[in-house]
């Protein structure tokens, strides 16, 4: 017998907070989009308008990892290991920049009941070997 699958539509949140040196920027994005819930993973899938065109997003999300994929008119893939530095790359129409990333935190809860959520997740990040900040991002997903 096979183990439990869930699929859930959810509303979602993304609060994106950055700091670097004195300046900080905070962003927030909505979208509609799906959580798959599997043997203990948890994907959720979503896709948002960006300035360079339609960009689908998944989000792996495991208890001791995240790894964030996006294609499209933007293509990426991170993955984030807490106290570690894990590279990847961002492809935009102008050409492909090296990323590296230290997650600091990650956290998944999920309430099957009320089919709610939410991850959060803090890290470090370089592009191109220099350091553009410390990024808060916290999603919540909530059952439509």
């Amino acid at each position: 017998m096979g183990k439990s699958f869930a699929r859930t539509t959810v509303h979602i949140t993304i609060e994106t907070n950055i700091a670097y040196e004195t300046t900080s920027e905070r962003t927030e994005t909505k979208a509609i989009g799906t959580v798959h819930l599997k043997d203990g993973t948890a994907f959720c899938s979503y896709e948002d308008e960006t300035e360079a065109g339609l960009v689908k997003n998944t989000i792996k999300i495991l208890p001791e990892s995240v790894t964030i994929t996006r294609s499209g008119a933007l293509a990426m893939r991170q993955q984030f290991i807490v106290n570690q530095k894990t590279e990847g790359s961002y492809h935009t129409p102008y050409g492909r920049l090296p990323l590296a990333t230290q997650a600091k935190h990650i956290r998944f809860l999920w309430d099957s009941k009320n089919n709610t959520g939410t991850l959060e997740l803090t890290y470090d990040l370089w592009m191109q070997e220099g350091y553009t900040g410390f990024y808060d991002i916290t999603i919540q997903m909530e059952g439509v």
